[in-house]
């Protein structure tokens, strides 16, 4: 059975979905773009034979140095494969003219990072199947708390090789996952020491797709400001073309707002959302290891599926109300053709919550979940439920009013 991620004539296509919020004076923009992430032609890049070194400065700032240096040339390199043809084993290899191609520098108290890259940074894969060339650049760091895997994303510009046909469209994304040990990178910042990492598995390059459309959707939004605690941003989906082995995949995820002058980057864990004949209920947990929210859902689905979720500590300062600008960016892709979803989303707030995601109770759906027999939203956490305050979208409820629903295809039209 094929498994690969479908779009028009069976080639790999992404449609884009851009939905612009109004919050009163201010606005919401939310874009799904579906999918390129674990498609057929994606390359899987392995284990790196050398490392980088991440060293505190001190500062907000963390120096990242190769260690595979020779003449002037620094590398990371090790084995890759593509996903269309697990036969197709060669190698990969970054290269750069300087040790130190690109620094970390702290954009919040999460683990997360702005990549600011000084040096040119080039990229080969080889095997007998197909060559590539191009040029990376690295934009984003991610290690979320707790975690000993961390998250370098940017994108690739093919120059050259017999594999660049399939990026065409524009660059391709880059998502490396690196082993860093246990000691979280962000002990680091205002402070001495180091850190090595090397490529870890599950890294991968996936082309683009040529596929975009744009939609608007009027909305409002609460301006309660919040005082503390923590938010929760999660969000559902209902579901068509849904067959039995159907696995939808979300990844890519991020949320941006400006508030208190301040500007906020959340990466939303990935999702990976299966539809089998052999549960009679749904369920759902989260993999801190590979950074996903795996739900298992009876073929029959529901109106309300849980996607994803993410928390948000509040400063200490505490929000604003009415916050300018928030960017909800997702990727959609399934491993059967013909699926679409409505979806939508809300964030409530609460005066006491758990970064650890197992711990909160995620509700999978609105019925037919096999833990909690309610009516309580899917993306609802049980254990939390009643630690709700104002603020978010709404009033103090463990979900909030939803957004408005969107509609999204994983094939061109």
């Amino acid at each position: 059975m094929d498994t690969g991620y479908y779009g028009l004539r069976g080639q790999i296509m992404t449609r884009r979905t851009n939905v612009v919020f109004t919050l009163g004076l201010a606005s919401l923009i939310v874009s799904i773009a579906e999918p390129t992430a674990f498609a057929q032609d994606t390359i899987g890049l392995g284990n790196s034979k050398s490392e980088m070194v991440f060293q505190g400065t001190g500062t907000q700032v963390i120096n990242v140095v190769w260690q595979n240096c020779n003449s002037g040339v620094c590398t990371m390199e090790g084995d890759a494969t593509r996903a269309a043809d697990t036969r197709s084993v060669g190698t990969y290899k970054f290269t750069s003219a300087s040790p130190r191609a690109f620094k970390l520098v702290a954009s919040s108290g999460l683990g997360l990072f702005a990549v600011e890259q000084s040096s040119a940074i080039s990229f080969s894969y080889t095997s007998q199947r197909g060559t590539l060339a191009g040029r990376a650049h690295f934009t984003s760091f991610l290690q979320n708390q707790g975690v000993v895997a961390a998250h370098l994303t940017g994108t690739l510009e093919a120059t050259d090789g017999t594999l660049a046909s399939h990026f065409a469209a524009g660059p391709g994304t880059l998502n490396l996952t690196l082993a860093v040990g246990k000691i979280p990178l962000s002990t680091l910042v205002d402070a001495a020491g180091s850190i090595g990492g090397t490529i870890d598995t599950l890294s991968s390059l996936t082309p683009p797709s040529p596929c975009r459309e744009a939609s608007l959707i009027p909305a409002t939004v609460h301006g309660t400001p919040m005082p503390g605690g923590s938010i929760w941003f999660n969000a559902n989906f209902s579901a068509r073309g849904i067959h039995d082995g159907t696995v939808l995949q979300f990844q890519g995820a991020f949320i941006q707002f400006q508030a208190n002058g301040n500007t906020y980057i959340l990466h939303v864990p990935n999702a990976m959302v299966t539809f089998s004949s052999s549960v009679s209920c749904a369920s759902t947990k989260f993999d801190p290891g590979t950074n996903i929210w795996e739900t298992t859902v009876p073929v029959s689905g529901g109106d309300e599926i849980f996607l994803s979720g993410v928390t948000f500590p509040v400063p200490a300062s505490g929000l604003q109300g009415g916050i300018n600008l928030v960017n909800w960016s997702e990727s959609f892709g399934s491993n059967t053709a013909d699926v679409s979803i409505r979806w939508n989303w809300a964030a409530a707030v609460f005066s006491s919550f758990s970064t650890d995601y197992n711990s909160l109770g995620v509700k999978p759906t609105r019925g037919n979940a096999c833990l909690y027999n309610n009516d309580d939203p899917a993306g609802t956490p049980e254990k939390f439920a009643n630690l709700t305050v104002g603020g978010g979208r709404g009033a103090a409820s463990a979900t909030t009013p939803w957004s408005e629903t969107v509609a999204a295809q994983a094939n061109c039209p």
